[in-house]
């Protein structure tokens, strides 16, 4: 009888424990995942390969660029549709910083001008020299190196670059880097500079 009752209770322990696991796993993907839109811009086929794999199994739409310039043309045609880009540094064509260079001054020009008016809400802006688009934000943009020279990252931020990730990529800090920049600024609507 008491061998039951402890098995009885082993039971009930471990059928809480599954009753805890269902719950908690839900929180642990943030709701943003299926919604999110990352350009990953990678020449590298094997490294992209495997970076698009991981990305797409933990639900997010991905677009792959093989060039910085395509990444460029890719984010300017999609009118910054992005949520986030993954920018390798060293790529045929143009490089990650030069793309990243481009992109951040593209952003610069078709920000809408409700975001940039600076007080001059009450003037006439019909004949100004803003245009309106649909994009609305400063995308993200995290470098993907395979040198993690002293400096590297410091460079990369100087050159309008927001985050840093050498490759190998590790998945963990690859949902990280994601989590902090895609869920923060969905949720603000600003990114978390």
């Amino acid at each position: 009888m008491e061998n039951q009752g402890r098995n009885d209770n082993e039971k009930n322990t471990e059928n809480s424990r599954h009753q805890k696991l269902s719950v908690i796993r839900p929180l642990e993907l943030p709701e943003t995942k299926n919604s999110a839109h990352i350009l990953l811009a990678e020449d590298n086929p094997i490294n992209q390969k495997l970076a698009k794999m991981m990305l797409i199994k933990a639900g997010y739409q991905v677009e792959t660029a093989d060039t910085g310039k395509e990444a460029l043309d890719k984010f300017i045609t999609s009118s910054g549709g992005f949520d986030l880009v993954f920018m390798d540094m060293q790529m045929p064509e143009m490089d990650g910083i030069e793309a990243t260079y481009h992109i951040r001054k593209w952003e610069a020009k078709s920000i809408a001008p409700s975001l940039m008016l600076n007080g001059k809400e009450g003037e006439d802006l019909s004949t100004s020299i803003f245009e309106l688009t649909p994009h609305r934000k400063r995308v993200p943009i995290i470098a993907l190196t395979a040198n993690a020279i002293k400096g590297d990252k410091e460079k990369c931020l100087e050159g309008g670059m927001d985050d840093y990730i050498t490759k190998p990529i590790n998945r963990d800090i690859l949902f990280e880097v994601i989590e902090k920049w895609v869920s923060s600024a969905k949720l603000s609507g600003v990114s978390p500079l």
